[in-house]
C-alpha cells in the first residue's frame, strides 16, 4: 500500500512537472504550430521590436517542436533557405533580421553541419559562372557566412581552409565585397581558439605586388595578418613575393600615404586602419612617416583627404610619448593647414576632425609633462611664429590656446605675454601684426592678468595694468619703467579696445577690495608721473587746467588720509572713499569735468562729516549722500564702476540707516497702477502723498476718481461699438439705465455674448508695439533694478540689519515680487529677488535693537492677506517663507505670543471652512519652529485630526504634521508633561482612530497608512519619556489594543504591501496576534492601486474629449473586451516568451540599426544586444534594450526590473512569487 502511494506520488509529482515543462517551453498541444510564412515577414518588418519579438518566436519555436525530431524536417530547410536568400534583399532591416535570425538559429542548434550550410549558402547566391551574380548576391552570400561566424560556431581545420578560401576568393570580386569581407575575416582572425587551425597560405593572395594599389581593406588585412602570423609573413616572404623588405618600413611610408587617402569615410564611421596603422609603427618613425606619407597631400583639394590626414593625426598622439615627437608633428605646412580648414558647412566631417585633433593634442600636453620651454615653444609655433596666428582660436573655432594656457604655469603665461606686449607695440617680426591681431593680442593679454596661477603675484599684475593704462591714455615718447620700447602709432580701435581691456582687467584682476585699492594707487601715482614728465608721453586726450587742477585734487585728498593708522572699521571707511577718489580722478582723463566736479564736491563733505561723526544711533546725514551717489554709478556704462559701487557699498554696512535703506527699497519698488517697468523716479516718490485720513478719503473719493480719469487714455470709440453690438439687448446705452441681470438671460444667450466679447478683445489685440528704443529703455530699468537687489543682498550678508529692518526689506520684496509674477519681462529682476528673499530668511540676526510687537503682528496679518489675493500659486510659497520668518524673528525677540492668536485662527478657518484658501504649509511649517505656541497649535491639531465631519485629505494632513511635530525631539523634550498629555488625549479616543471615511480604495488605504505611522510615533515617544519597554500593558494604551484588534476582525480588503507591514509593526508592539492578516491573496491585487490611478487618468482624459471621439473609444473598447472575453493572464506565458528552456543558451539580437548605406553595421553590431523581461503575457512587448541583458538561467546577471527563479520550481506558488 505504501509503495503504491510513493508511486502515485511520483507519478502525479512527474505529470506536474512534465505540464510545467511544457507551459514554460511552448504552451498547449493545440499551439504548436505557428504560422512560417507571417513570421518570417515580420523578421523583415522595419520596426524593430516586431523584428526582435518574430525572431525570439521563430527560434522558441525551433528549438521547441522542430528540434524534439531526430532529423531536420523539410520546414526547419524551408525556414533556412529563405532566410539565406533573404540576406540578399537591398533592403537593410531584412537583412538585420534574417541574419540575426540565422546566428540564433546556429547558435541553438549544434547539429546543423558545415558542409549543408555552406552548400545551402553556395547555392542560394553563386551559380556557375561568379563574374555574372550581381552586387547583392555576392553581399547575401558575405553576410550567410559572417553568420556562421557570429554564431560561434567551432571550425574545423578542413572546415575552415574552406571557408577561407570562398571570402578570399570574393574579395577581389567586387570593390564593395571587401569592407564586409573585411569585416567577416577580421573577427575570424580575433578568435584566439582558431589560430592554431588556420591554413596560412590561403591568405597568400592577400598580398600582392605594387602596394600603392592597394585598397585600404586590403592594407588592414595585411597588417592584421602579419600581427597574427609573424612566423610566415616576415621579410623573407615579402623579399620573395613582394620584393620590399617589410610591410611597414621608412620605404613604402608614400605608398601607405596613398592608401590612406583612398580613405573616405566621414565621421563616425571611422576605418579601423586609421586606429590599426600607428600600432604598427615605431615613435622613432614618426617624423618620416609624417613627411613622407602625410605632408604631400597637405596642398590637396580635396576635402575628404585633409579629413583623413587630421584622422590619421589624431591616432598618431597615442604613440607620441616625448617633446621632440610633438614638435615633429608641428611643421609650418600643417599650421598652415590647420588654420585654413576650418569649413563653414561640416558636411564631411573636416571642421569636426580637425577639432577631435585639436583637443586630443592638448590633452596630450598636459599627459606627457612637457617642460615650460617646450610648452611656450608650442604656443610660438601656433600664434607667434609665421604661418601661425593669434587668431588661430577663431580661425580652428576651438580653444586650443586658451586650453594650453589655462593649464601652464606662471612661467609661461609671464613668456606669454611679454610676447603678447611686443605685438601691441608692433615690433614683433615674427608676425604680421594687423590690427585685428593686436586686438585679439590685448583681448588674451587682460584675461591672462587674472590666470589662476599668478594670484599671488600682485606685484606683476600691478605692472602689466599700468602698461596697459599708459598704452591706453597716452602717446609714448621715450623709453619709460612700464614700458620697454617706443610703440608705433595706434589706431582708434585699438586705442579703445586696449582702454577696455585696461577696465576689464583691472576689474577681474582684484578679489578683495584691498587689492583694488593698491592697484589704483598705483595707476594714479604713474599718471601724475607722466604728467609731470610730459617728455615721456602726453596724454592722448588733451587735458585743460581745469582738469588737471580736478586730478590733483583728488589724488592730493587721498594723501592726506592716512589710511593705514586707523581702526579697523575707520580704515574701511578711508578706503572705500579713497576707491571712490582715485576712480574719479581716473574719469577726469576721459569724461567731461562738471559731471565729475559736482560728484567730488559731494564726496568731499561726505568724508569730512564721516571722518568727524563716525557711526552715530541717529545715523549721520552723509550715508543718503553716498547712497544716491551709488545709485548714480550703479547706471554707469562703464562694468568696473558698477562693481566698485556694490563693494564700496558692502564697506558701509555699519552705517547703512533705515532712511538710507529704504530709498534702495524705493527705487526697487514697481508701482500697481502704473507700467511695470516705469521711471525711476515715479517709483520711488514719496509715501506723504499717499497718506491721509479715512475721513478725507472719504469726502474726496469724486474727486480723486476725476482725478484719475483724467490720467487714464481714451479708449478707442471703435472698440466700444463693438462692446456694445457684443453685448446686444444687455448693453447700456445710457446712463441713467439700470444694466440688465444676467439673471434674466438664458444660457444660450450668455454663451453667444461671451463668444462676441470674446472676438471683440480678440480684434482689438493687445498694446501697440514699442520701437527698439523704448524697449531698450526699459531693460535699462530693469537691470537697474537687479543693481539695487545686489545692494540689498550685500547688505543682508553683511551681518550689519537689525531684525525691524529685515521686516522692512521682507515686505517690500514681497510687494515686488508680486508685480513681477504678472509681467513676463520682468523674470530676470522676479529671479533676483527671490535670491534676495532667500538670503534675507536663511540669516540669523543677532541684534540688540528691540522690535515692536505691533509691527510683527501687522506684517505677518498682511503676509496672511495676500495669500486669498494673489492669483500665482509660485508666489504662495515665498508668502509662507515670510510668515515663518517672521515667526522666527519674533521668537528670538522673546514676543512670539502675539502670533498665536493668528495662527489658531487660521487653523481654525482652515478645518472648518470649505472655500478657505489657505495653504496648510502656513501651519504645518509653524511646528518647526520651537516656540512657545507649538503646544496650542499640536492640541488643536489633534482635535481636528479625527473628527467625522472633517474632510479626510485635511485629516491626513493634520495627522502628518503631528507625526513630524512628535519625531522632532527639540519641541517635545522642552516640557514633557504637557505632551505626554497631548498624547493621552490622542489614544484615548481609540474608537475614532480606525474609523476609515467613506471614500475610495486607494486615498481610504493612504489615510490608515498615516494613522499606522502615527500610533507607531506615539508608541516610541512614550516609550521613551515613561522609560518603559511594554507598552502593550500600560493601561492607557488598553483602548487602543482593543480597538485595533475589532478591526482587523472586520477586515475585507487586502491591503497593499507596505499596509500589512505597518499592521505588523503594530500588532507586535501591541503584543496582537498576527492571524488576523492571514487573508488570501487575490489575483492581482498588487497592481489594484496602480489600475486605479490608471482608470482615474483615463477618465479624465476621455471627459476632456469630443463626444464623437469618446463614443469611437467606446465602441473600440467593447469591441476588444468581446475579442479577448477567454483571455487571462498567466505567469507560464510569461515565462515561455523570455526563454524556451532552462538549458537554452542567450537568445540575442541585433541593434536594428537602420542605415541603408552601411550594411557592414549588420555583422559589426548584430548580435550585441539581448532581451529583458516582457510586462505582460504578449510576446510584442518584449523590448530590447542597450544595456539591461538577460543571460542563460543560473547566472548572476538578471534583469533589475523583475529577478525570475529557475531553479526548483515545483509549484505554481513558487512560479507566480
Amino acid at each position: 500500500g505504501c509503495r503504491r502511494s510513493l508511486g502515485g506520488s511520483v507519478r502525479v509529482f512527474v505529470g506536474l512537472r512534465e505540464y510545467l515543462r511544457n507551459r514554460i517551453m511552448g504552451g498547449s498541444k493545440k499551439s504548436e504550430k505557428i504560422d512560417t510564412v507571417k513570421t518570417l515577414w515580420r523578421i523583415a518588418n522595419g520596426d524593430e521590436r516586431t523584428r526582435n519579438n518574430a525572431i525570439c518566436l521563430l527560434v522558441s519555436h525551433k528549438k521547441n517542436v522542430l528540434g524534439t525530431h531526430g532529423t531536420q524536417p523539410d520546414e526547419m530547410t524551408y525556414i533556412l533557405e529563405r532566410l539565406v536568400k533573404g540576406l540578399a534583399s537591398p533592403k537593410n532591416n531584412v537583412r538585420v533580421g534574417f541574419f540575426v535570425c540565422i546566428v540564433e538559429i546556429l547558435k541553438n542548434d549544434r547539429d546543423i553541419r558545415f558542409e549543408n550550410f555552406f552548400n545551402l549558402c553556395k547555392a542560394a547566391h553563386c551559380s556557375d559562372s561568379w563574374k555574372f551574380e550581381n552586387g547583392d548576391c555576392l553581399i547575401g552570400f558575405i553576410l550567410s557566412l559572417g553568420a556562421l561566424v557570429r554564431s560561434d560556431y567551432s571550425f574545423k581545420k578542413e572546415e575552415l581552409h574552406v571557408f577561407c578560401k570562398a571570402l578570399v576568393d570574393v574579395f577581389d570580386m567586387k570593390s564593395y565585397c571587401g569592407p564586409i569581407c573585411c569585416n567577416v575575416l577580421t573577427e575570424l582572425l580575433n578568435k584566439e581558439s582558431l589560430l592554431e587551425k588556420f591554413d596560412v597560405k590561403v591568405f597568400s593572395s592577400i598580398f600582392k605586388d605594387g602596394l600603392s594599389d592597394y585598397s585600404p581593406d586590403r592594407l588592414y588585412l595585411a597588417i592584421l595578418l602579419e600581427k597574427k602570423f609573424p612566423s610566415y609573413f616576415n621579410s623573407s616572404y615579402y623579399s620573395e613575393h613582394l620584393s620590399i623588405e617589410n610591410l611597414i618600413a621608412k620605404e613604402t611610408f608614400v605608398d601607405i600615404g596613398t592608401v590612406l587617402m583612398k580613405v573616405e569615410e566621414t565621421l563616425p564611421n571611422v576605418h579601423p586602419l586609421l586606429k590599426l596603422l600607428p600600432c604598427a609603427l615605431k615613435a622613432s618613425w614618426l617624423k618620416s612617416f609624417w613627411s613622407n606619407a602625410l605632408e604631400p597631400h597637405f596642398q590637396s583639394k580635396s576635402r575628404k583627404k585633409i579629413n583623413v590626414v587630421f584622422r590619421v593625426a589624431t591616432y598618431l598622439l597615442t604613440i607620441v610619448k616625448k617633446e621632440k615627437h610633438i614638435f615633429s608633428l608641428l611643421t609650418s605646412d600643417f599650421v598652415g593647414l590647420m588654420l585654413n580648414s576650418n569649413y563653414k558647412n561640416n558636411l564631411d566631417g573636416g571642421s569636426e576632425s580637425l577639432k577631435e585633433f585639436l583637443n586630443a593634442f592638448s590633452d596630450k600636453l598636459i599627459e606627457i609633462e612637457m617642460s615650460d620651454a617646450g610648452i611656450f615653444g608650442v604656443l610660438e609655433i601656433l600664434t607667434l611664429n609665421s604661418p601661425g596666428s593669434l587668431l588661430f582660436d577663431a580661425k580652428t573655432g576651438t580653444k586650443t590656446i586658451h586650453k594650453i594656457l589655462y593649464a601652464s604655469s606662471s612661467h609661461v603665461v609671464k613668456m606669454f605675454v611679454e610676447s603678447l606686449k611686443k605685438v601691441l607695440l608692433g615690433n614683433n617680426t615674427g608676425i604680421t601684426s594687423s590690427v585685428q591681431i593686436k586686438e585679439n593680442s590685448a583681448n588674451l593679454l587682460k584675461k591672462l592678468i587674472s590666470h589662476p596661477a599668478l594670484v599671488d603675484e600682485p606685484d606683476w599684475k600691478s605692472s602689466q595694468l599700468l602698461f596697459l593704462f599708459t598704452l591706453s591714455s597716452f602717446h609714448i615718447h621715450q623709453v619709460c619703467e612700464h614700458v620697454s620700447e617706443v610703440p608705433k602709432p595706434l589706431s582708434v580701435s585699438l586705442i579703445k579696445a586696449v582702454h577696455e581691456g585696461f577696465y576689464v582687467a583691472l576689474d577681474s584682476a582684484t578679489k578683495v577690495i584691498r587689492d583694488m585699492y593698491t592697484f589704483l594707487s598705483d595707476i594714479v601715482n604713474w599718471a601724475k608721473f607722466l604728467l609731470a614728465n610730459p617728455e615721456i608721453a602726453s596724454p592722448i586726450v588733451k587735458l585743460d587746467p581745469e582738469q588737471l587742477s580736478l586730478f590733483e585734487r583728488a589724488s592730493h585728498i587721498v594723501e592726506k588720509m592716512n589710511i593705514k593708522n586707523d581702526k579697523k572699521i575707520k580704515e574701511e571707511l578711508k578706503i572705500g572713499f579713497a576707491i571712490f577718489y582715485y576712480t574719479l580722478s581716473l574719469q577726469v582723463l576721459t569724461e567731461s569735468v562738471d559731471n565729475i566736479e559736482a560728484t567730488l564736491n559731494d564726496l568731499e563733505i561726505c568724508y569730512s562729516k564721516a571722518i568727524s561723526k563716525g557711526h552715530e544711533d541717529d545715523g549721520p546725514m552723509w550715508i543718503d549722500v553716498m547712497i544716491d551717489l551709488i545709485l548714480s554709478l550703479l547706471s554707469h556704462k562703464s562694468h568696473l564702476m558698477r562693481n566698485i559701487s556694490v563693494k564700496v557699498f558692502k564697506l558701509l554696512g555699519p552705517f547703512i540707516n533705515p532712511s538710507s535703506l529704504r530709498h534702495i527699497l524705493n527705487v526697487i519698488k514697481i508701482k500697481k497702477d502704473v507700467s511695470p517697468l516705469s521711471e525711476v523716479e515715479s517709483s520711488s516718490s514719496s509715501e506723504d502723498e499717499d497718506e491721509s485720513d479715512s475721513d478725507d478719503e472719504a469726502e474726496n473719493t469724486n474727486e480723486t476718481v476725476s482725478s484719475s480719469d483724467d490720467d487714464v487714455d481714451e479708449i478707442d470709440p471703435n472698440f466700444k461699438e463693438s462692446i456694445r453690438k457684443a453685448l446686444g439687448k444687455a448693453a447700456v446705452t445710457s446712463e441713467d439705465e439700470e444694466s440688465l441681470n444676467p439673471s434674466d438671460l438664458d444660457d444660450d444667450t450668455l454663451q453667444e455674448i461671451d463668444e462676441a466679447l470674446a472676438e471683440a478683445f480678440k480684434k482689438r489685440g493687445g498694446s501697440q508695439p514699442k520701437t527698439k528704443k523704448e524697449m531698450k529703455a526699459q531693460n535699462e530699468q530693469m537691470y537697474f533694478r537687479i543693481k539695487c537687489c545686489d545692494l540689498v543682498e550685500t547688505y543682508i550678508k553683511s551681518g550689519c540689519m537689525t531684525s525691524s529692518l529685515t521686516l522692512v526689506v521682507l515686505d517690500d520684496m514681497i510687494d515686488v515680487l508680486s508685480v513681477c509674477y504678472l509681467d513676463a519681462k520682468l523674470l530676470a529682476l522676479q529671479s533676483r529677488v527671490q535670491s534676495c528673499l532667500k538670503s534675507l530668511t536663511s540669516q540669523k540676526y543677532e541684534d540688540s535693537v528691540e522690535l515692536s510687537p505691533d509691527q510683527v503682528v501687522e506684517v505677518w496679518n498682511k503676509l496672511r492677506s495676500r495669500i486669498s489675493k494673489t492669483t500665482v500659486p509660485e508666489m504662495v510659497q515665498y508668502i509662507i517663507l515670510g510668515c515663518n520668518f517672521v515667526l522666527k524673528i519674533s521668537t528670538r525677540k522673546n514676543i512670539s505670543s502675539v502670533l498665536l492668536k493668528p495662527y489658531l485662527s487660521c487653523i481654525e478657518e482652515y478645518f472648518r471652512r470649505s472655500d478657505t484658501v489657505l495653504p496648510f504649509a502656513l501651519m504645518q511649517n509653524s511646528l518647526l519652529v520651537v516656540w512657545e505656541g507649538n503646544y496650542k497649535i499640536a492640541s488643536n491639531l489633534a482635535k481636528y485630526s479625527f473628527e467625522s465631519n472633517i474632510r479626510p485629505f485635511k485629516k491626513t494632513q493634520a495627522i502628518n504634521a503631528l507625526n513630524a511635530y512628535f519625531r522632532n525631539p527639540k519641541n517635545t523634550n522642552l516640557s514633557t508633561g504637557k505632551y505626554l498629555k497631548l498624547s493621552g488625549k490622542i489614544i484615548s479616543d481609540a474608537e475614532k482612530i480606525f474609523e476609515l471615511p467613506d471614500i475610495k480604495a486607494r486615498r481610504k488605504q493612504k489615510y490608515l497608512q498615516t494613522v499606522l505611522e502615527f500610533l507607531k510615533t506615539l508608541c516610541a515617544y512614550e516609550r521613551h519619556q515613561l522609560d518603559s519597554q511594554d507598552i502593550a500593558h500600560e493601561d492607557r494604551w488598553k483602548g487602543v489594543k482593543d480597538s485595533f484588534s475589532q478591526f482587523l476582525d472586520s477586515l475585507t480588503h487586502v491591503y497593499c504591501n507596505n499596509t500589512r507591514r505597518l499592521m505588523k509593526n503594530l500588532c507586535l508592539v501591541l503584543q496582537l496576534p498576527f492571524r488576523q492578516l492571514g487573508i488570501t491573496k487575490h489575483e492581482n491585487d498588487e497592481h489594484n492601486e496602480e489600475e486605479e490611478v490608471k482608470q482615474e487618468k483615463r477618465n479624465r482624459k476621455e471627459k476632456s474629449r469630443p463626444k464623437n471621439l469618446k463614443l469611437k473609444k467606446e465602441t473600440k473598447h467593447r469591441r476588444l473586451a468581446i475579442a479577448s472575453s477567454d483571455f487571462s493572464f498567466d505567469a507560464h506565458s510569461f515565462i515561455e516568451n523570455e526563454i524556451p528552456d532552462s538549458n537554452d543558451i542567450n537568445l540575442v539580437i541585433t541593434n536594428g540599426n537602420h542605415d541603408e548605406s552601411e550594411t557592414v553595421d549588420a555583422i559589426q553590431s548584430g548580435t550585441k544586444r539581448k532581451f529583458h523581461e516582457c510586462k505582460d503575457g504578449d510576446i510584442d512587448e518584449c523590448t530590447p534594450t542597450h544595456k539591461k541583458i538577460l543571460v542563460k538561467p543560473g547566472s548572476a546577471r538578471t534583469s533589475e526590473k523583475k529577478k525570475v527563479r529557475w531553479s526548483n520550481v515545483d509549484s505554481y506558488q513558487q512560479i507566480n512569487n
